[in-house]
């Protein structure tokens, strides 16, 4: 069974606390189904030349949303919207609520 990505993921994760010490919180955002994007009704070229998630990522992504919640790590995802659109929302909010607040993004987007 693979769990390349999911390895990766977990380390990058428990890092966290050592590499950002002194977080006061830590949101995983993650995309829901890509099918159901907003920026598709918009556009629909919007990333129409990617293929499809593999069955083995898919598997791996569903295995590190169970780690998160064992972990006791807040995960959000959001129909309609990428896992890049929640982390501008929440970031948003910090400093809304926080002028100074100090946000660090993690992130193996591109």
């Amino acid at each position: 069974e693979p769990v390349g990505a999911l390895s990766t993921f977990l380390k990058t994760l428990l890092r966290l606390d050592t590499d950002i010490p002194g977080a006061t919180h830590i949101i995983i955002a993650m995309d829901a189904s890509r099918s159901d994007l907003l920026r598709r009704e918009l556009f629909p070229e919007y990333k129409a030349q990617r293929l499809e998630t593999g069955e083995d990522l898919r598997m791996q992504l569903s295995k590190a949303q169970e780690a998160c919640q064992a972990f006791g790590w807040e995960t959000r995802a959001k129909i309609g919207y990428e896992a890049d659109d929640l982390i501008h929302t929440y970031t948003q909010a910090a400093l809304n609520a926080s002028p100074d607040a100090f946000v660090h993004i993690v992130s193996s987007d591109k």
